[in-house]
């Protein structure tokens, strides 16, 4: 009873988590159940097949939400259909890139690599924290004015993005989002955190997806567990999102972010796969 408690709370934690950052749960899940005792293969499958049904449902709840709060929704000037399109293509160029292409690259040069835009990314984060003027939460009308429909600039930044973070997802295990999120506010400041974290969660539907079916197909998803965590993660899916939407204060989503980047540092740093 006591382990099964544990599973739960934590699977909850990386379906929020996942939701109000736009990130995967991978990072929490994967240890968790390899905790116990699953194997190394089928904790990341398992985990993956799990982060399709987050996104998609945080943002189903994310659209349901921002209906309720603008009294309409107006897909074309929240740009959340657009730039997640474009993120997801240029993940799966980064993908086919990584699983071709660099295979003669060091896991080790790579692993230094990310490990220092990660710490890059953090300190850009606290430092935004730091900055940035309180009280500013989610607003449908704000992010309608600052993205009314996607230039060039924004695809190819999208696309750019996409790819560096498929390369990371297939050659580190490390989720995208932990590059897209920092990535999009930086080289299109217009966009706050917020948004970015929306853009970032809707563009791990396709490409999660994707990915979960190869997992299932290769036999490495545990159905037992995963029938054990996905209500939870879906519940926690949505308290995240909430979290996002209307209680946290920017400056706060550039805190939690930079102390996640943190955590995954730690975690790529004591990775031996």
């Amino acid at each position: 009873m006591k382990g099964l408690v544990k599973l739960s709370s934590l699977s909850f934690v990386a379906g929020t988590f996942s939701s109000l950052l736009g990130v995967g749960g991978g990072l929490i899940l994967v240890p968790t159940l390899m905790s116990y005792r699953v194997p190394f293969f089928k904790s990341t499958g398992t985990a993956l097949t799990t982060i399709p049904l987050v996104a998609f449902v945080g943002f189903l709840f994310e659209v349901t939400f921002v209906f309720l709060i603008a009294g309409e929704f107006d897909f074309t000037s929240l740009s959340l259909w657009r730039l997640p399109l474009f993120l997801a293509l240029g993940g799966f160029i980064g993908v086919f890139f990584g699983a071709n292409f660099l295979e003669s690259l060091s896991t080790l040069i790579l692993r230094k690599i990310f490990i220092l835009i990660l710490i890059i990314s953090m300190i850009k984060n606290l430092y935004e924290g730091l900055t940035f003027e309180t009280g500013a939460v989610f607003s449908p009308a704000n992010s309608a004015k600052l993205l009314l429909a996607g230039t060039l600039k924004h695809y190819v930044v999208c696309i750019a993005l996409g790819f560096i973070a498929g390369i990371s997802a297939i050659s580190l295990g490390i989720g995208g989002g932990l590059l897209v999120v920092p990535g999009l506010t930086f080289f299109i400041p217009e966009i706050p955190i917020s948004l970015a974290c929306s853009i970032s969660l809707a563009a791990m539907i396709p490409t999660s997806l994707v990915a979960s079916l190869k997992a299932k197909q290769q036999d490495r998803v545990d159905s037992y567990y995963f029938s054990r965590i996905i209500i939870f993660c879906l519940i926690g899916a949505c308290f995240g999102c909430f979290l996002r939407l209307a209680v946290l204060d920017y400056h706060y989503l550039y805190f939690i972010f930079a102390g996640f980047l943190f955590y995954a540092v730690l975690r790529l740093r004591s990775s031996g796969q």
